[in-house]
């Protein structure tokens, strides 16, 4: 459970991290977008995996 708590905190930090970084440069980030969405992504199936085993 703290797993996803850690996963779901992390996802925030990179959502405010590609927010300030478009506003720096939008390369920059535009770039972070792919690990954003790969943090998601693990996001779900930690999850998944949580909802499998009780």
């Amino acid at each position: 459970m703290e797993a996803l708590v850690i996963i779901g905190l992390l996802a925030v930090s990179v959502a405010a991290t590609i927010a300030f970084a478009l506003k720096a440069q939008r390369t920059a980030g535009w770039l972070l977008v792919p690990y954003f969405a790969w943090v998601s992504y693990a996001k779900t199936l930690n999850a998944g995996i949580l909802a499998l085993n009780p």
